[in-house]
Protein backbone atom coordinates (compact mmCIF):
# COMPACT_ATOMS: atom_id res chain seq x y z
CA UNK A 1 0.00 0.00 0.00
CA UNK A 2 1.14 3.70 -1.00
CA UNK A 3 2.49 5.26 2.11
CA UNK A 4 1.01 8.93 0.90
CA UNK A 5 -1.02 10.18 3.64
CA UNK A 6 -4.85 10.35 3.45
CA UNK A 7 -6.26 13.68 2.13
CA UNK A 8 -9.79 14.74 3.88
CA UNK A 9 -11.77 16.98 2.02
CA UNK A 10 -14.84 18.54 3.69
CA UNK A 11 -17.98 19.96 1.57
CA UNK A 12 -20.20 22.04 3.39
CA UNK A 13 -24.14 23.40 3.02
CA UNK A 14 -23.00 26.01 0.81
CA UNK A 15 -20.70 23.49 -1.14
CA UNK A 16 -17.55 25.00 -0.24
CA UNK A 17 -14.20 22.76 -0.32
CA UNK A 18 -11.48 22.57 2.71
CA UNK A 19 -8.76 20.36 3.36
CA UNK A 20 -5.91 20.58 5.48
CA UNK A 21 -3.47 19.20 3.11
CA UNK A 22 -4.81 20.30 -0.50
CA UNK A 23 -4.22 23.19 -2.36
CA UNK A 24 -6.58 25.48 -3.53
CA UNK A 25 -6.43 24.86 -6.75
CA UNK A 26 -7.45 21.10 -6.04
CA UNK A 27 -10.37 22.75 -4.16
CA UNK A 28 -11.21 24.77 -7.07
CA UNK A 29 -11.32 22.25 -9.73
CA UNK A 30 -13.10 19.55 -7.22
CA UNK A 31 -15.79 22.71 -6.51
CA UNK A 32 -16.11 23.57 -10.20
CA UNK A 33 -16.88 19.93 -11.36
CA UNK A 34 -19.38 19.25 -8.09
CA UNK A 35 -21.54 22.75 -9.72
CA UNK A 36 -21.65 21.13 -13.12
CA UNK A 37 -24.78 19.00 -12.50
CA UNK A 38 -28.39 21.22 -12.04
CA UNK A 39 -28.91 21.96 -8.19
CA UNK A 40 -32.00 19.70 -7.80
CA UNK A 41 -30.19 16.78 -8.66
CA UNK A 42 -27.67 14.94 -6.53
CA UNK A 43 -24.68 16.08 -7.03
CA UNK A 44 -22.36 13.43 -5.58
CA UNK A 45 -23.44 11.19 -8.50
CA UNK A 46 -22.52 13.60 -11.11
CA UNK A 47 -20.27 11.45 -13.27
CA UNK A 48 -18.49 14.78 -13.83
CA UNK A 49 -17.29 15.42 -10.34
CA UNK A 50 -16.62 11.74 -9.46
CA UNK A 51 -14.50 11.33 -12.33
CA UNK A 52 -12.46 14.71 -10.84
CA UNK A 53 -12.74 12.86 -7.35
CA UNK A 54 -10.70 10.07 -8.57
CA UNK A 55 -7.87 11.88 -10.97
CA UNK A 56 -7.00 13.95 -8.43
CA UNK A 57 -7.28 10.71 -6.02
CA UNK A 58 -4.68 8.89 -8.57
CA UNK A 59 -2.46 12.46 -8.62
CA UNK A 60 -2.71 12.97 -4.65
CA UNK A 61 -2.83 9.80 -3.30
CA UNK A 62 -5.70 8.38 -0.47
CA UNK A 63 -8.98 10.68 -0.86
CA UNK A 64 -11.94 10.78 2.02
CA UNK A 65 -14.95 13.14 1.33
CA UNK A 66 -17.01 13.99 4.19
CA UNK A 67 -20.36 15.89 3.39
CA UNK A 68 -22.43 18.30 5.32
CA UNK A 69 -23.53 17.34 8.85
CA UNK A 70 -21.11 14.92 9.90
CA UNK A 71 -21.51 14.95 13.75
CA UNK A 72 -17.94 13.65 14.12
CA UNK A 73 -14.17 14.32 13.75
CA UNK A 74 -12.08 12.27 11.62
CA UNK A 75 -10.05 10.00 13.97
CA UNK A 76 -6.56 9.28 13.55
CA UNK A 77 -4.88 6.25 11.80
CA UNK A 78 -5.57 2.80 13.67
CA UNK A 79 -1.70 1.44 13.00
CA UNK A 80 -2.83 -2.06 14.32
CA UNK A 81 -3.45 -5.13 12.79
CA UNK A 82 -6.82 -6.84 13.43
CA UNK A 83 -9.36 -9.81 12.60
CA UNK A 84 -11.55 -8.72 9.92
CA UNK A 85 -14.90 -7.26 11.54
CA UNK A 86 -18.50 -6.83 9.65
CA UNK A 87 -19.80 -3.70 9.09
CA UNK A 88 -23.20 -2.18 7.52
CA UNK A 89 -26.03 -4.31 9.29
CA UNK A 90 -27.41 -1.98 11.36
CA UNK A 91 -27.45 -4.26 14.49
CA UNK A 92 -24.55 -3.29 16.60
CA UNK A 93 -23.50 -6.66 16.89
CA UNK A 94 -19.67 -5.69 16.43
CA UNK A 95 -19.91 -2.46 18.33
CA UNK A 96 -17.69 -3.76 21.30
CA UNK A 97 -15.18 -4.86 18.81
CA UNK A 98 -15.56 -1.51 16.68
CA UNK A 99 -14.60 0.21 19.80
CA UNK A 100 -10.89 -0.89 19.64
CA UNK A 101 -10.75 1.17 16.47
CA UNK A 102 -12.91 4.38 17.20
CA UNK A 103 -12.86 4.56 21.14
CA UNK A 104 -14.49 4.20 24.22
CA UNK A 105 -16.82 7.56 23.94
CA UNK A 106 -20.41 7.41 22.99
CA UNK A 107 -21.65 8.62 19.52
CA UNK A 108 -24.30 10.90 19.19
CA UNK A 109 -25.88 7.90 17.75
CA UNK A 110 -25.41 6.25 20.55
CA UNK A 111 -26.61 8.45 23.65
CA UNK A 112 -30.53 8.97 20.92
CA UNK A 113 -30.80 5.03 20.79
CA UNK A 114 -30.56 4.90 24.60
CA UNK A 115 -33.10 7.76 24.96
CA UNK A 116 -35.40 5.91 22.62
CA UNK A 117 -34.40 2.56 24.36
CA UNK A 118 -35.61 4.43 28.07
CA UNK A 119 -38.73 5.58 26.13
CA UNK A 120 -39.47 2.64 25.23
CA UNK A 121 -39.46 0.89 27.79
CA UNK A 122 -41.83 3.22 29.54
CA UNK A 123 -43.80 3.11 26.43
CA UNK A 124 -44.13 -0.72 27.19
CA UNK A 125 -45.08 -0.47 30.44
CA UNK A 126 -47.67 1.50 29.11
CA UNK A 127 -49.38 -0.40 26.48
CA UNK A 128 -49.11 -3.64 29.38
CA UNK A 129 -51.55 -1.56 31.81
CA UNK A 130 -53.30 -0.56 29.01
CA UNK A 131 -53.78 -4.38 28.43
CA UNK A 132 -54.31 -5.28 32.34
CA UNK A 133 -57.09 -2.44 31.99
CA UNK A 134 -58.76 -3.93 29.13
CA UNK A 135 -58.81 -7.12 30.29
CA UNK A 136 -60.22 -6.29 33.88
CA UNK A 137 -62.85 -4.09 32.21
CA UNK A 138 -63.97 -6.70 29.55
CA UNK A 139 -62.83 -5.35 26.82
CA UNK A 140 -60.59 -8.26 25.65
CA UNK A 141 -60.96 -7.75 21.94
CA UNK A 142 -59.43 -3.94 21.96
CA UNK A 143 -56.99 -5.35 23.95
CA UNK A 144 -55.95 -8.08 21.56
CA UNK A 145 -56.36 -5.69 18.70
CA UNK A 146 -53.55 -3.22 20.60
CA UNK A 147 -51.46 -6.37 21.15
CA UNK A 148 -51.51 -7.77 18.20
CA UNK A 149 -51.06 -4.67 16.32
CA UNK A 150 -47.91 -3.70 18.40
CA UNK A 151 -46.57 -7.35 17.54
CA UNK A 152 -46.84 -6.36 14.24
CA UNK A 153 -44.74 -3.32 13.93
CA UNK A 154 -42.24 -4.47 16.11
CA UNK A 155 -42.10 -7.89 13.77
CA UNK A 156 -42.42 -5.28 10.32
CA UNK A 157 -39.77 -3.61 11.73
CA UNK A 158 -37.04 -6.22 12.30
CA UNK A 159 -37.79 -7.82 8.57
CA UNK A 160 -36.66 -4.22 7.36
CA UNK A 161 -33.68 -4.08 9.15
CA UNK A 162 -32.59 -7.32 7.83
CA UNK A 163 -33.61 -7.41 4.33
CA UNK A 164 -31.54 -3.62 4.56
CA UNK A 165 -28.87 -5.86 5.72
CA UNK A 166 -28.63 -7.96 3.33
CA UNK A 167 -28.62 -5.89 0.41
CA UNK A 168 -25.58 -5.63 -1.37
CA UNK A 169 -23.67 -8.62 0.23
CA UNK A 170 -21.50 -8.38 2.98
CA UNK A 171 -19.03 -6.15 4.04
CA UNK A 172 -16.33 -6.71 6.24
CA UNK A 173 -13.20 -4.22 7.49
CA UNK A 174 -9.89 -4.95 7.29
CA UNK A 175 -6.71 -3.23 7.90
CA UNK A 176 -6.83 -0.70 5.16
CA UNK A 177 -9.34 -1.55 3.47
CA UNK A 178 -12.92 -3.15 3.11
CA UNK A 179 -13.87 -6.86 1.81
CA UNK A 180 -17.43 -7.18 -0.05
CA UNK A 181 -18.77 -10.11 -0.77
CA UNK A 182 -21.32 -11.27 -3.08
CA UNK A 183 -23.84 -14.49 -3.48
CA UNK A 184 -22.52 -16.31 -6.62
CA UNK A 185 -24.73 -15.35 -9.56
CA UNK A 186 -25.79 -19.28 -9.88
CA UNK A 187 -26.11 -21.53 -6.70
CA UNK A 188 -23.64 -23.53 -5.90
CA UNK A 189 -21.03 -21.39 -7.59
CA UNK A 190 -18.01 -19.31 -5.74
CA UNK A 191 -18.82 -16.33 -3.63
CA UNK A 192 -17.21 -13.32 -5.45
CA UNK A 193 -15.11 -11.06 -3.29
CA UNK A 194 -13.74 -7.86 -3.61
CA UNK A 195 -11.36 -5.98 -1.55
CA UNK A 196 -11.20 -2.17 -1.67
CA UNK A 197 -8.55 -0.08 -0.21
CA UNK A 198 -7.45 3.55 -0.93
CA UNK A 199 -4.84 2.67 -3.37
CA UNK A 200 -8.25 1.98 -5.70
CA UNK A 201 -10.87 3.82 -4.37
CA UNK A 202 -12.06 6.89 -2.78
CA UNK A 203 -13.84 6.71 0.08
CA UNK A 204 -16.82 9.32 0.70
CA UNK A 205 -19.22 9.43 3.73
CA UNK A 206 -22.21 11.63 3.46
CA UNK A 207 -26.10 11.61 4.66
CA UNK A 208 -28.82 11.00 2.18
CA UNK A 209 -32.05 12.37 2.29
CA UNK A 210 -35.13 9.44 2.07
CA UNK A 211 -38.46 11.70 2.52
CA UNK A 212 -38.47 11.91 6.28
CA UNK A 213 -35.23 10.80 7.34
CA UNK A 214 -31.73 10.98 6.58
CA UNK A 215 -28.86 7.93 6.81
CA UNK A 216 -25.47 7.99 6.86
CA UNK A 217 -24.16 6.42 3.66
CA UNK A 218 -20.56 5.35 3.00
CA UNK A 219 -19.18 4.84 -0.55
CA UNK A 220 -16.52 3.65 -1.98
CA UNK A 221 -15.81 5.16 -5.41
CA UNK A 222 -13.28 2.74 -7.91
CA UNK A 223 -10.76 3.95 -9.76
CA UNK A 224 -12.39 1.74 -12.38
CA UNK A 225 -15.41 3.70 -11.98
CA UNK A 226 -17.34 1.33 -10.11
CA UNK A 227 -19.12 2.26 -7.01
CA UNK A 228 -20.28 0.69 -3.55
CA UNK A 229 -22.73 1.96 -1.04
CA UNK A 230 -23.69 0.80 2.05
CA UNK A 231 -25.75 2.41 5.10
CA UNK A 232 -23.16 2.59 8.33
CA UNK A 233 -23.64 3.65 12.29
CA UNK A 234 -21.54 6.62 12.64
CA UNK A 235 -19.53 3.94 15.31
CA UNK A 236 -18.84 2.10 12.25
CA UNK A 237 -18.02 5.29 10.14
CA UNK A 238 -15.32 6.57 12.29
CA UNK A 239 -13.81 2.88 12.94
CA UNK A 240 -13.62 2.39 8.44
CA UNK A 241 -12.18 6.16 8.32
CA UNK A 242 -9.04 4.90 11.43
CA UNK A 243 -8.73 1.58 9.61
CA UNK A 244 -8.56 3.14 5.46
CA UNK A 245 -5.23 4.91 6.88
CA UNK A 246 -3.83 1.66 8.60
CA UNK A 247 -0.35 1.73 7.51
CA UNK A 248 -0.72 -2.06 6.67
CA UNK A 249 -2.44 -4.09 3.12
CA UNK A 250 -5.30 -5.80 3.44
CA UNK A 251 -5.22 -9.12 3.48
CA UNK A 252 -4.75 -10.76 0.19
CA UNK A 253 -7.98 -12.64 -2.08
CA UNK A 254 -6.83 -16.13 -0.53
CA UNK A 255 -6.65 -15.21 3.28
CA UNK A 256 -10.26 -14.81 2.69
CA UNK A 257 -11.37 -18.27 2.27
CA UNK A 258 -12.99 -18.30 5.62
CA UNK A 259 -14.97 -14.80 4.93
CA UNK A 260 -16.09 -16.29 1.40
CA UNK A 261 -16.88 -19.59 3.13
CA UNK A 262 -19.06 -18.09 6.27
CA UNK A 263 -21.00 -15.71 3.28
CA UNK A 264 -21.85 -18.39 1.14
CA UNK A 265 -23.99 -20.96 4.00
Amino acid sequence: MSSAAVHFVHVDRCKQFTSPTLGSDALAGLKQAFLTRFWGLDRWANAVFRHAVRDLARDRGGLVLIGPGVPFDMPPPFTEKFEPIEVGRGLGDETDRLKTLSGENPTREERIGKTLAWLGGITGVALIAGLAVGFASGQRLAAMSGLLAGAGLVAFTIVIVVALSRRGGHWFLLPGGVAVIRRPARRGGPARITVLSRDDSCLALRYIHTGKTSVLVLELWTHAGGCFRRTVTQREAISIVAAWQSPHDPPPDDKLTELVNWEAK
